[in-house]
């Protein structure tokens, strides 16, 4: 609910914000099991090189944006840039 927030507005209810909550939720647990099962080899050539450069790339970018959201106390906005690393950038572009 925070994430559809604003500084400054009113927050109505909506039952979809529960429901995009629980779907974001069980994206990261999804995103957790995929992660946690991902066995490393460091004697076999590594043809993913260029995808990880850009997800670290990215990742490192989103960092520093949430960190200067949070310190200025935009927490929506903070939590939408949480919201597309996670949704966008890893589930929908880099682990696929």
């Amino acid at each position: 609910m925070l994430l559809s927030s604003p500084a400054g507005n009113d927050l109505m209810f909506d039952e979809s914000y529960c429901l995009q909550g629980r779907n974001f939720y069980n994206k990261v647990w999804n995103a957790f099991l995929l992660v946690k099962g991902w066995e490393v080899d460091d004697t076999l050539p590594n043809p993913n090189a260029v995808a990880i450069n850009w997800f670290d790339s990215r990742f490192n970018q989103a960092l520093t944006e949430i960190a200067d959201d949070f310190s200025q106390y935009r927490l929506s906005e903070a939590l939408m840039a949480t919201y597309k690393l996670v949704w966008d950038d890893f589930c929908a572009w880099y682990w696929k």
